[in-house]
């Protein structure tokens, strides 16, 4: 992934069952948890850091199994609101 100021981004977390997992983040992301619950195509993850919720992530997959769709909202460290809206297709 590519960060807002061109760096690249890499984030990883375990599988958490609904349990609250660390994340490993880059900078600016310390002390960040996420919590990911599966339910068949769908997939919901609360990333919270210092205890305040960051993001919450939606991701669905197609029904041919074809195309994820993601979106993401949240606030970012200076207050402001943010949504991001992702399509992966398979090629």
């Amino acid at each position: 992934m590519v960060s807002a100021d061109g760096g690249s981004l890499k984030v990883s977390l375990p599988w958490s069952d609904r349990k609250e997992v660390p994340v490993s983040a880059a900078q600016g992301m310390e002390n960040a948890t996420a919590t990911s619950k599966v339910r068949g195509k769908t997939f919901d993850d609360t990333w919270k850091q210092n205890g305040r919720i960051m993001e919450k992530v939606r991701g669905v997959v197609s029904s041919d199994g074809r195309t994820l769709t993601i979106t993401v909202g949240g606030t970012d460290m200076k207050g402001a609101t943010f949504h991001n809206h992702l399509i992966f297709e398979k090629q």
